[in-house]
């Protein structure tokens, strides 16, 4: 992913922070990097995710990732989808509710067979509304998830290089509990001292970054 930040493409109304690249137009952008910049320093996820999903709804903020990610993935997940219910006998004799509930435990199997799987907010992504439409929700919580955390990681960075570099041997990835293949990959790559890892590696991503000292 791309770490300008503020990076303009000229003609395109796109604008590139922390990671994140959005389709804004006129007044909009000011609007948009004002709030994000208010929200990467709550300390209230919460407040923060629905600032971002208000400004969503209001302007149909498309963030670029976001839909490459659903554009690559999707299809991979119904392939997958339809793969499970090829399998599972049950599905073909449940009827009703039971029916639905059996869907909705292999869809989330689906969404386990992705190299980059968002969990939960996957699910979400590829299973809208009647109309066709996300919820705003899902896509301001990876807005917000990615965004404060590469500036997070930039912070660590910073702190980091600030110590002896004599001290430290290199950094190593930390994994959170759920984490997708990808990241289960790039967190047994070694990084030395002055290779320092850029995260997140994918919208959402919560890995963290640990030194690994000499001593």
């Amino acid at each position: 992913m791309d770490t300008t930040e503020g990076r303009k493409r000229a003609g395109k109304g796109e604008i590139n922070m922390q990671q994140l690249t959005f389709s804004l137009e006129g007044m909009i952008v000011q609007e948009f990097e004002q709030n994000l910049d208010t929200v990467s320093s709550l300390d209230d996820p919460h407040k923060a995710t629905q600032i971002i999903a208000y400004l969503v709804q209001k302007h149909n903020i498309k963030c670029i990732e976001i839909d490459e990610y659903i554009k690559k993935f999707k299809p991979r997940y119904i392939k997958a989808l339809d793969a499970e219910i090829q399998r599972s006998s049950d599905f073909a004799r449940a009827k009703g509710r039971q029916k639905d509930q059996l869907l909705h435990k292999l869809k989330l199997k689906a969404i386990k067979t992705l190299e980059i799987n968002l969990g939960a907010f996957t699910y979400n992504l590829f299973c809208p509304d009647a109309n066709g439409r996300i919820d705003p929700w899902t896509i301001a919580y990876l807005i917000y998830g990615t965004y404060s955390r590469n500036k997070a990681v930039l912070r660590e960075r910073a702190q980091l290089l600030d110590l002896d570099l004599q001290d430290i041997r290199g950094y190593e990835i930390i994994n959170s509990e759920n984490c997708c293949p990808c990241c289960q990959k790039l967190a047994k790559k070694r990084y030395n001292k002055y290779n320092f890892p850029e995260l997140p590696f994918h919208i959402g991503c919560c890995c963290s970054i640990a030194p690994v000292f000499t001593y």
